[in-house]
Protein backbone atom coordinates (compact mmCIF):
# COMPACT_ATOMS: atom_id res chain seq x y z
CA UNK A 1 0.00 0.00 0.00
CA UNK A 2 0.87 3.52 -0.24
CA UNK A 3 -1.24 4.70 2.69
CA UNK A 4 -2.08 3.22 5.71
CA UNK A 5 -4.91 4.24 8.14
CA UNK A 6 -4.48 3.90 11.71
CA UNK A 7 -7.90 4.50 13.66
CA UNK A 8 -6.92 4.43 17.54
CA UNK A 9 -9.15 2.67 20.45
CA UNK A 10 -12.00 4.78 21.63
CA UNK A 11 -11.32 8.27 23.33
CA UNK A 12 -7.36 7.85 22.04
CA UNK A 13 -6.13 10.83 20.20
CA UNK A 14 -3.31 12.45 18.18
CA UNK A 15 -1.46 15.24 18.01
CA UNK A 16 -1.10 17.26 15.22
CA UNK A 17 2.13 15.60 14.26
CA UNK A 18 1.55 11.76 14.80
CA UNK A 19 5.03 11.15 13.90
CA UNK A 20 7.25 10.24 17.08
CA UNK A 21 10.12 10.48 15.40
CA UNK A 22 11.75 10.46 11.59
CA UNK A 23 11.82 7.60 9.40
CA UNK A 24 12.18 6.51 5.96
CA UNK A 25 9.26 4.58 5.33
CA UNK A 26 6.66 7.62 6.03
CA UNK A 27 6.06 10.84 4.35
CA UNK A 28 3.80 12.50 6.77
CA UNK A 29 1.07 11.68 9.00
CA UNK A 30 -2.42 13.14 8.30
CA UNK A 31 -5.64 13.19 10.22
CA UNK A 32 -8.32 11.29 8.90
CA UNK A 33 -10.88 12.89 11.47
CA UNK A 34 -13.18 10.17 13.07
CA UNK A 35 -14.06 6.67 11.80
CA UNK A 36 -16.42 5.02 13.33
CA UNK A 37 -16.49 7.08 16.57
CA UNK A 38 -12.88 6.47 16.33
CA UNK A 39 -10.12 9.35 15.67
CA UNK A 40 -7.82 8.10 13.10
CA UNK A 41 -4.67 9.25 10.94
CA UNK A 42 -3.42 8.20 7.20
CA UNK A 43 0.26 7.55 7.31
CA UNK A 44 1.66 8.22 3.59
CA UNK A 45 4.41 5.52 3.09
CA UNK A 46 7.81 6.39 0.90
CA UNK A 47 8.09 4.77 -2.36
CA UNK A 48 10.79 2.46 -0.39
CA UNK A 49 7.87 1.49 2.08
CA UNK A 50 5.78 0.88 -0.40
CA UNK A 51 7.73 -1.67 -2.59
CA UNK A 52 9.73 -2.96 0.76
CA UNK A 53 6.77 -3.25 3.08
CA UNK A 54 9.18 -4.52 6.27
CA UNK A 55 10.49 -1.03 6.40
CA UNK A 56 6.99 -0.69 8.48
CA UNK A 57 8.22 -2.08 11.32
CA UNK A 58 9.91 0.82 12.58
CA UNK A 59 7.73 3.52 12.47
CA UNK A 60 6.37 5.20 15.68
CA UNK A 61 3.85 6.78 15.98
CA UNK A 62 2.69 9.17 18.98
CA UNK A 63 -0.99 9.10 20.80
CA UNK A 64 -2.78 10.64 23.75
CA UNK A 65 -4.66 8.29 25.99
CA UNK A 66 -7.39 9.25 28.03
CA UNK A 67 -7.66 9.14 31.27
CA UNK A 68 -9.77 5.66 31.10
CA UNK A 69 -10.49 3.32 28.52
CA UNK A 70 -14.17 1.44 28.41
CA UNK A 71 -13.20 -2.09 29.46
CA UNK A 72 -16.81 -3.34 27.37
CA UNK A 73 -15.44 -1.55 24.11
CA UNK A 74 -13.59 -3.15 21.36
CA UNK A 75 -10.16 -1.49 22.83
CA UNK A 76 -7.49 -2.77 19.62
CA UNK A 77 -5.73 -0.65 17.43
CA UNK A 78 -7.21 -1.09 13.86
CA UNK A 79 -4.99 -0.62 10.27
CA UNK A 80 -5.70 -0.74 6.90
CA UNK A 81 -3.92 -0.12 3.69
CA UNK A 82 -4.64 1.50 0.33
CA UNK A 83 -3.26 2.27 -3.23
CA UNK A 84 -4.40 5.62 -3.59
CA UNK A 85 -5.75 8.60 -1.45
CA UNK A 86 -9.49 7.85 -2.40
CA UNK A 87 -9.10 3.90 -2.77
CA UNK A 88 -11.02 1.47 -1.63
CA UNK A 89 -8.43 -0.45 1.25
CA UNK A 90 -6.85 -3.52 -0.33
CA UNK A 91 -5.79 -4.80 3.12
CA UNK A 92 -6.28 -4.72 6.66
CA UNK A 93 -5.62 -6.10 10.42
CA UNK A 94 -5.85 -5.54 14.06
CA UNK A 95 -3.87 -5.48 16.86
CA UNK A 96 -3.78 -9.06 18.95
CA UNK A 97 -3.03 -7.29 22.40
CA UNK A 98 -6.43 -5.11 24.22
CA UNK A 99 -5.13 -1.51 24.47
CA UNK A 100 -6.46 -0.79 27.82
CA UNK A 101 -6.54 2.40 29.93
CA UNK A 102 -6.46 2.75 33.45
CA UNK A 103 -6.48 5.44 36.22
CA UNK A 104 -4.82 3.31 38.68
CA UNK A 105 -2.01 1.26 39.26
CA UNK A 106 -3.31 -2.48 40.26
CA UNK A 107 -1.97 -5.96 39.74
CA UNK A 108 -3.22 -9.43 40.31
CA UNK A 109 -1.57 -12.58 40.42
CA UNK A 110 -2.96 -15.88 40.26
CA UNK A 111 -2.41 -19.32 38.92
CA UNK A 112 -5.18 -19.76 35.56
CA UNK A 113 -6.51 -23.11 36.70
CA UNK A 114 -9.59 -24.09 38.63
CA UNK A 115 -8.98 -25.09 42.81
CA UNK A 116 -8.10 -23.23 45.66
CA UNK A 117 -6.03 -20.67 44.42
CA UNK A 118 -3.68 -17.99 46.72
CA UNK A 119 -4.26 -14.56 44.87
CA UNK A 120 -1.83 -11.39 44.97
CA UNK A 121 -3.28 -8.17 44.87
CA UNK A 122 -1.36 -5.00 45.09
CA UNK A 123 -2.26 -1.64 44.35
CA UNK A 124 -1.24 1.81 44.78
CA UNK A 125 -2.59 5.15 46.20
CA UNK A 126 -1.66 7.87 44.83
CA UNK A 127 -1.22 11.10 46.14
CA UNK A 128 -4.15 12.38 45.15
CA UNK A 129 -6.10 9.40 46.05
CA UNK A 130 -4.76 10.08 49.43
CA UNK A 131 -6.05 13.97 49.52
CA UNK A 132 -9.91 12.96 48.23
CA UNK A 133 -10.31 10.10 50.85
CA UNK A 134 -8.54 12.18 53.69
CA UNK A 135 -10.82 14.87 52.14
CA UNK A 136 -14.28 12.53 53.05
CA UNK A 137 -13.18 11.48 56.39
CA UNK A 138 -10.23 9.28 57.68
CA UNK A 139 -10.67 5.76 56.58
CA UNK A 140 -10.85 4.42 52.92
CA UNK A 141 -12.41 0.75 51.23
CA UNK A 142 -10.27 -1.00 48.85
CA UNK A 143 -12.56 -3.83 46.61
CA UNK A 144 -12.13 -6.52 44.54
CA UNK A 145 -14.58 -7.71 41.89
CA UNK A 146 -14.86 -10.39 39.50
CA UNK A 147 -16.25 -8.64 36.18
CA UNK A 148 -16.91 -11.63 33.79
CA UNK A 149 -15.16 -12.67 31.02
CA UNK A 150 -14.32 -10.78 27.71
CA UNK A 151 -16.35 -13.51 25.25
CA UNK A 152 -19.79 -12.12 26.87
CA UNK A 153 -18.41 -8.64 26.28
CA UNK A 154 -18.15 -9.49 22.68
CA UNK A 155 -21.11 -11.47 22.26
CA UNK A 156 -19.20 -14.66 21.50
CA UNK A 157 -20.91 -17.10 23.72
CA UNK A 158 -21.49 -20.90 23.31
CA UNK A 159 -25.16 -20.04 22.19
CA UNK A 160 -24.67 -16.77 20.70
CA UNK A 161 -29.16 -16.49 21.73
CA UNK A 162 -28.60 -18.23 24.97
CA UNK A 163 -27.21 -16.26 27.96
CA UNK A 164 -25.36 -18.59 30.54
CA UNK A 165 -26.77 -19.54 33.71
CA UNK A 166 -25.45 -19.57 36.98
CA UNK A 167 -24.93 -23.24 36.89
CA UNK A 168 -22.90 -23.20 33.46
CA UNK A 169 -20.83 -19.96 33.88
CA UNK A 170 -17.42 -20.06 35.64
CA UNK A 171 -17.41 -18.33 38.88
CA UNK A 172 -15.36 -16.77 41.42
CA UNK A 173 -15.83 -17.26 45.52
CA UNK A 174 -13.40 -14.72 47.34
CA UNK A 175 -12.78 -16.34 50.62
CA UNK A 176 -14.43 -13.48 52.39
CA UNK A 177 -16.13 -16.14 55.12
CA UNK A 178 -12.85 -17.32 56.59
CA UNK A 179 -12.23 -13.39 58.09
CA UNK A 180 -9.29 -11.75 59.17
CA UNK A 181 -6.23 -13.46 59.93
CA UNK A 182 -5.51 -14.16 63.60
CA UNK A 183 -1.12 -14.54 64.57
CA UNK A 184 -0.30 -18.48 63.96
CA UNK A 185 -3.99 -19.52 63.39
CA UNK A 186 -4.34 -22.36 61.32
CA UNK A 187 -7.21 -24.27 59.09
CA UNK A 188 -7.13 -28.19 58.47
CA UNK A 189 -7.86 -28.97 54.92
CA UNK A 190 -7.45 -32.53 55.53
CA UNK A 191 -5.20 -35.02 55.72
CA UNK A 192 -2.33 -33.45 57.79
CA UNK A 193 -2.63 -30.40 55.25
CA UNK A 194 -2.82 -26.90 57.01
CA UNK A 195 -3.56 -23.88 55.36
CA UNK A 196 -3.10 -20.24 57.49
CA UNK A 197 -6.01 -18.96 58.76
CA UNK A 198 -8.21 -16.26 57.62
CA UNK A 199 -9.01 -15.39 54.02
CA UNK A 200 -6.03 -13.05 53.40
CA UNK A 201 -2.76 -11.89 54.40
CA UNK A 202 -0.38 -8.85 54.15
CA UNK A 203 2.65 -8.22 52.25
CA UNK A 204 3.25 -5.28 51.98
CA UNK A 205 1.90 -1.89 53.19
CA UNK A 206 2.74 1.88 54.26
CA UNK A 207 3.87 2.22 58.14
CA UNK A 208 0.77 2.89 60.54
CA UNK A 209 -1.69 1.27 58.09
CA UNK A 210 -3.99 -1.85 58.86
CA UNK A 211 -6.44 -3.29 57.17
CA UNK A 212 -9.70 -5.40 58.09
CA UNK A 213 -11.65 -7.80 55.29
CA UNK A 214 -15.76 -6.94 55.51
CA UNK A 215 -16.77 -10.63 55.99
CA UNK A 216 -19.30 -12.74 54.38
CA UNK A 217 -21.56 -16.01 53.94
CA UNK A 218 -19.79 -19.31 53.47
CA UNK A 219 -18.59 -20.25 51.04
CA UNK A 220 -17.66 -16.54 49.32
CA UNK A 221 -18.86 -13.91 47.31
CA UNK A 222 -17.08 -12.67 43.51
CA UNK A 223 -16.39 -9.54 45.50
CA UNK A 224 -14.15 -8.66 48.74
CA UNK A 225 -14.01 -5.08 50.50
CA UNK A 226 -11.04 -4.56 52.68
CA UNK A 227 -11.60 -1.27 55.18
CA UNK A 228 -8.20 1.05 55.41
CA UNK A 229 -7.65 1.98 58.55
CA UNK A 230 -4.54 4.99 58.92
CA UNK A 231 -4.62 5.14 55.25
CA UNK A 232 -1.14 6.27 53.54
CA UNK A 233 -0.18 6.76 50.05
CA UNK A 234 2.10 4.18 48.98
CA UNK A 235 1.57 0.23 47.50
CA UNK A 236 -0.92 -1.96 49.34
CA UNK A 237 0.15 -5.70 48.87
CA UNK A 238 -1.98 -8.74 49.92
CA UNK A 239 -2.60 -12.26 49.79
CA UNK A 240 -6.50 -13.23 49.06
CA UNK A 241 -7.56 -16.57 49.31
CA UNK A 242 -10.17 -18.04 46.46
CA UNK A 243 -11.66 -20.95 44.76
CA UNK A 244 -11.87 -21.10 41.13
CA UNK A 245 -14.86 -23.01 39.20
CA UNK A 246 -15.47 -23.51 36.13
CA UNK A 247 -19.16 -24.52 34.05
CA UNK A 248 -19.83 -26.46 31.20
CA UNK A 249 -20.38 -23.59 28.80
CA UNK A 250 -17.57 -21.58 30.01
CA UNK A 251 -15.17 -24.94 28.85
CA UNK A 252 -16.05 -24.00 25.62
CA UNK A 253 -15.07 -20.09 25.89
CA UNK A 254 -11.60 -21.36 27.27
CA UNK A 255 -11.15 -23.80 24.51
CA UNK A 256 -11.46 -20.95 21.59
CA UNK A 257 -8.34 -20.33 19.96
CA UNK A 258 -5.60 -18.28 20.61
CA UNK A 259 -6.62 -15.46 18.22
CA UNK A 260 -10.35 -14.70 20.07
CA UNK A 261 -7.73 -14.15 23.34
CA UNK A 262 -10.61 -14.37 25.86
CA UNK A 263 -9.47 -13.51 29.24
CA UNK A 264 -11.37 -13.10 32.83
CA UNK A 265 -11.62 -9.31 33.63
CA UNK A 266 -12.00 -8.08 37.43
CA UNK A 267 -12.48 -4.53 38.95
CA UNK A 268 -10.03 -3.00 41.64
CA UNK A 269 -11.03 -0.15 43.50
CA UNK A 270 -10.31 2.69 45.75
CA UNK A 271 -13.23 4.33 47.74
CA UNK A 272 -13.38 7.31 50.52
CA UNK A 273 -15.51 6.27 53.89
CA UNK A 274 -18.21 7.68 51.37
CA UNK A 275 -18.69 4.81 48.90
CA UNK A 276 -17.32 7.19 46.21
CA UNK A 277 -14.58 5.80 44.04
CA UNK A 278 -11.79 8.07 44.01
CA UNK A 279 -9.58 5.60 42.23
CA UNK A 280 -10.22 2.51 40.13
CA UNK A 281 -8.82 -0.02 37.35
CA UNK A 282 -11.92 -1.05 35.91
CA UNK A 283 -11.54 -4.54 33.82
CA UNK A 284 -8.51 -5.67 34.77
CA UNK A 285 -7.46 -8.76 32.55
CA UNK A 286 -6.20 -12.26 33.71
CA UNK A 287 -5.59 -15.63 32.70
CA UNK A 288 -8.96 -18.25 32.39
CA UNK A 289 -9.01 -21.18 34.76
CA UNK A 290 -11.94 -23.48 32.44
CA UNK A 291 -10.85 -25.04 29.43
CA UNK A 292 -8.82 -28.22 28.62
CA UNK A 293 -5.88 -27.03 28.30
CA UNK A 294 -5.32 -27.41 31.91
CA UNK A 295 -3.02 -29.48 33.49
CA UNK A 296 -4.05 -32.32 35.64
CA UNK A 297 -2.24 -31.83 38.72
CA UNK A 298 -2.74 -29.13 41.82
CA UNK A 299 -0.59 -28.19 44.45
CA UNK A 300 -1.06 -28.66 47.89
CA UNK A 301 0.28 -26.49 51.08
CA UNK A 302 4.10 -26.64 51.76
CA UNK A 303 4.59 -28.71 54.52
CA UNK A 304 8.48 -28.30 56.02
CA UNK A 305 10.54 -30.27 59.21
CA UNK A 306 11.86 -29.18 61.42
CA UNK A 307 11.61 -25.44 63.28
CA UNK A 308 12.46 -22.35 60.70
CA UNK A 309 15.54 -21.15 63.21
CA UNK A 310 17.89 -18.83 61.75
CA UNK A 311 21.17 -20.28 60.00
CA UNK A 312 19.81 -24.13 59.84
CA UNK A 313 18.74 -26.78 57.18
CA UNK A 314 15.10 -27.79 57.29
CA UNK A 315 13.62 -30.53 54.78
CA UNK A 316 10.45 -28.91 52.34
CA UNK A 317 8.38 -31.10 51.18
CA UNK A 318 6.30 -30.12 48.24
CA UNK A 319 3.44 -32.52 46.99
CA UNK A 320 0.51 -32.17 44.41
CA UNK A 321 -2.58 -34.12 43.63
CA UNK A 322 -3.48 -36.05 40.69
CA UNK A 323 -6.56 -34.93 39.31
CA UNK A 324 -9.77 -36.30 37.41
CA UNK A 325 -9.56 -36.11 33.72
CA UNK A 326 -12.57 -34.77 32.30
CA UNK A 327 -13.96 -31.18 31.25
CA UNK A 328 -12.16 -29.08 33.07
CA UNK A 329 -8.94 -30.95 33.18
CA UNK A 330 -7.50 -33.49 30.26
CA UNK A 331 -4.64 -35.73 31.11
CA UNK A 332 -1.56 -33.29 30.39
CA UNK A 333 1.71 -33.70 32.79
CA UNK A 334 4.10 -30.83 33.15
CA UNK A 335 7.55 -31.50 31.72
CA UNK A 336 9.31 -29.36 34.25
CA UNK A 337 8.62 -28.27 38.24
CA UNK A 338 10.44 -25.07 39.27
CA UNK A 339 10.41 -24.16 42.90
CA UNK A 340 11.43 -20.63 43.68
CA UNK A 341 12.15 -19.31 47.27
CA UNK A 342 10.85 -15.81 47.66
CA UNK A 343 13.09 -13.02 46.25
CA UNK A 344 11.82 -10.01 47.53
CA UNK A 345 14.19 -8.14 50.52
CA UNK A 346 14.56 -5.62 53.05
CA UNK A 347 16.71 -2.59 52.74
CA UNK A 348 19.78 -3.76 54.31
CA UNK A 349 20.34 -7.24 52.87
CA UNK A 350 23.55 -8.42 51.54
CA UNK A 351 24.11 -9.44 47.99
CA UNK A 352 24.01 -13.27 48.79
CA UNK A 353 21.09 -12.82 51.00
CA UNK A 354 17.90 -15.58 50.78
CA UNK A 355 17.01 -18.97 50.77
CA UNK A 356 19.44 -21.73 49.18
CA UNK A 357 17.79 -24.74 47.85
CA UNK A 358 19.07 -28.37 46.83
CA UNK A 359 18.37 -32.07 46.80
CA UNK A 360 17.14 -33.55 50.09
CA UNK A 361 20.24 -35.95 49.79
CA UNK A 362 23.18 -35.77 47.86
CA UNK A 363 22.86 -38.04 45.34
CA UNK A 364 25.46 -41.03 44.59
CA UNK A 365 26.30 -44.18 43.40
CA UNK A 366 24.16 -46.13 46.22
CA UNK A 367 21.67 -43.25 46.39
CA UNK A 368 19.10 -43.23 43.65
CA UNK A 369 17.08 -40.21 42.11
CA UNK A 370 14.44 -41.25 44.22
CA UNK A 371 15.91 -41.59 47.50
CA UNK A 372 17.67 -38.29 46.67
CA UNK A 373 14.31 -36.27 46.12
CA UNK A 374 12.50 -38.65 48.52
CA UNK A 375 10.06 -38.99 45.78
CA UNK A 376 6.43 -39.80 46.38
CA UNK A 377 4.84 -42.00 45.70
CA UNK A 378 7.88 -44.12 47.09
CA UNK A 379 9.28 -46.45 44.51
CA UNK A 380 7.95 -44.47 41.32
CA UNK A 381 10.56 -43.27 39.65
CA UNK A 382 8.39 -40.40 37.60
CA UNK A 383 11.35 -37.76 38.29
CA UNK A 384 14.33 -37.74 35.24
CA UNK A 385 16.88 -35.72 36.29
CA UNK A 386 17.64 -32.70 38.39
CA UNK A 387 17.90 -30.09 35.31
CA UNK A 388 18.31 -26.99 37.08
CA UNK A 389 19.73 -25.56 40.61
CA UNK A 390 20.16 -21.99 41.19
CA UNK A 391 20.30 -20.65 44.71
CA UNK A 392 16.53 -19.64 45.40
CA UNK A 393 15.36 -21.86 42.17
CA UNK A 394 15.72 -25.99 41.73
CA UNK A 395 14.21 -27.63 38.97
CA UNK A 396 12.94 -30.87 38.14
CA UNK A 397 12.60 -32.52 35.06
CA UNK A 398 10.20 -35.46 34.70
CA UNK A 399 9.04 -38.59 32.70
CA UNK A 400 5.62 -37.53 31.67
CA UNK A 401 4.57 -40.91 29.88
CA UNK A 402 5.40 -42.36 33.33
CA UNK A 403 3.58 -39.83 34.70
CA UNK A 404 0.06 -39.65 32.71
CA UNK A 405 -0.71 -43.50 34.15
CA UNK A 406 -1.32 -42.48 37.53
CA UNK A 407 -4.54 -42.95 38.71
CA UNK A 408 -6.71 -39.61 40.29
CA UNK A 409 -5.95 -38.88 43.63
CA UNK A 410 -2.35 -40.22 43.24
CA UNK A 411 -0.23 -38.02 45.29
CA UNK A 412 3.23 -36.55 43.47
CA UNK A 413 6.08 -35.34 45.88
CA UNK A 414 9.56 -34.27 46.17
CA UNK A 415 11.76 -33.16 48.77
CA UNK A 416 14.62 -30.57 49.02
CA UNK A 417 17.04 -29.50 51.73
CA UNK A 418 16.42 -25.35 52.63
CA UNK A 419 18.96 -24.09 53.81
CA UNK A 420 18.55 -20.72 55.98
CA UNK A 421 20.57 -17.59 56.73
CA UNK A 422 21.59 -16.52 59.94
CA UNK A 423 21.12 -12.92 59.71
CA UNK A 424 17.72 -12.30 59.88
CA UNK A 425 18.56 -8.88 57.93
CA UNK A 426 18.87 -11.58 55.05
CA UNK A 427 15.67 -13.26 55.06
CA UNK A 428 13.11 -12.58 52.27
CA UNK A 429 10.84 -9.79 53.41
CA UNK A 430 7.57 -11.88 52.41
CA UNK A 431 6.55 -16.17 52.89
CA UNK A 432 5.49 -16.07 48.83
CA UNK A 433 7.26 -19.29 47.13
CA UNK A 434 6.15 -20.01 43.85
CA UNK A 435 5.96 -23.27 42.19
CA UNK A 436 6.03 -23.29 37.81
CA UNK A 437 4.73 -26.33 36.03
CA UNK A 438 5.85 -25.96 32.73
CA UNK A 439 4.86 -27.91 29.36
CA UNK A 440 8.36 -27.67 28.29
CA UNK A 441 11.38 -28.53 29.75
CA UNK A 442 12.49 -24.60 28.99
CA UNK A 443 10.51 -23.52 32.05
CA UNK A 444 11.62 -19.62 32.11
CA UNK A 445 10.33 -17.00 34.67
CA UNK A 446 7.08 -15.22 34.42
CA UNK A 447 4.19 -16.44 33.62
CA UNK A 448 1.57 -17.87 31.11
CA UNK A 449 -2.54 -17.24 31.25
CA UNK A 450 -2.16 -20.53 29.46
CA UNK A 451 -4.65 -19.47 26.98
CA UNK A 452 -2.38 -19.29 23.84
CA UNK A 453 -0.34 -21.85 21.01
CA UNK A 454 2.80 -21.14 23.11
CA UNK A 455 3.93 -24.24 25.97
CA UNK A 456 1.34 -23.98 28.73
CA UNK A 457 2.96 -22.62 32.18
CA UNK A 458 1.25 -21.98 35.20
CA UNK A 459 2.59 -20.49 38.50
CA UNK A 460 1.17 -21.23 41.89
CA UNK A 461 1.77 -18.86 44.96
CA UNK A 462 2.35 -20.67 48.25
CA UNK A 463 2.84 -19.51 51.52
CA UNK A 464 6.00 -21.00 53.39
CA UNK A 465 7.32 -20.15 56.68
CA UNK A 466 8.29 -17.64 59.05
CA UNK A 467 11.24 -17.63 61.40
CA UNK A 468 11.02 -19.68 63.91
CA UNK A 469 7.69 -21.16 62.86
CA UNK A 470 7.18 -25.46 62.42
CA UNK A 471 4.51 -26.47 60.58
CA UNK A 472 1.26 -27.19 62.38
CA UNK A 473 1.20 -30.94 61.33
CA UNK A 474 4.99 -31.85 61.76
CA UNK A 475 5.88 -33.88 64.82
CA UNK A 476 9.58 -34.47 65.59
CA UNK A 477 9.78 -38.28 65.76
CA UNK A 478 13.55 -38.74 66.14
CA UNK A 479 16.39 -37.06 68.35
CA UNK A 480 18.19 -35.80 65.08
CA UNK A 481 15.04 -33.82 64.44
CA UNK A 482 14.11 -32.73 67.54
CA UNK A 483 17.74 -31.81 68.36
CA UNK A 484 18.30 -28.80 65.25
CA UNK A 485 15.79 -26.60 67.05
CA UNK A 486 18.62 -26.06 69.28
CA UNK A 487 21.87 -25.31 67.37
CA UNK A 488 21.62 -21.49 67.13
CA UNK A 489 21.38 -21.94 71.08
CA UNK A 490 24.11 -24.27 71.19
CA UNK A 491 27.00 -21.20 71.98
CA UNK A 492 24.58 -19.47 74.32
CA UNK A 493 23.86 -22.52 76.29
CA UNK A 494 28.08 -23.89 76.48
CA UNK A 495 28.39 -20.53 77.81
CA UNK A 496 26.01 -20.75 80.75
CA UNK A 497 27.37 -23.99 81.66
CA UNK A 498 23.97 -25.99 80.18
CA UNK A 499 25.01 -28.30 77.79
CA UNK A 500 24.93 -31.20 79.86
CA UNK A 501 21.34 -30.27 81.02
CA UNK A 502 20.20 -29.67 77.81
CA UNK A 503 21.63 -33.35 76.46
CA UNK A 504 20.03 -35.43 78.82
CA UNK A 505 16.45 -33.74 78.63
CA UNK A 506 16.84 -34.41 74.77
CA UNK A 507 17.56 -38.01 75.36
CA UNK A 508 14.81 -38.99 77.80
Amino acid sequence: PAYVDLPAPPGVSFPANCLAASTRSVLQCESKGLQAGREAVTLVLTRAATLEGAEMRDVQVTAFNPASTNPDEWNRWLASGRADAEGPPIGWGYSKNIYGVAPMAASLEYPPTAGDVTMILSIQVTYRALSEILSAGTEGYMELRYRGNSAEVLGRRLQSSVEPTTSTAESVLLRCDLGDPEEDSWRLLGQNRYVRGGGWGVLDMPDGVTLSMESCNEPGDSSVTFLIQGIESGIISLTVEAKLDAGSAALALGNLSADENVVARWDISLKDEKGNVVDMFPGLEAGIWWGKRRFALHPHPIFWEEYAMAGTDLLMKVSLDRLVAGEAFTSLMPEMFCLNAPTKFNPGADAGAGFTIESAKEQSSERTLGESLKLLPTGWLWAARVAQVQKSRFCIETDTNNMSSAAPGTVFGFSVLVSLPAGLNNWPADIIWRLDLCESSECMTGASSGNSSEALKVSFPLLGFKEGESYPGWVPDEFDHADRRWLPLLPEIVSAGLLGVLLVHCSM
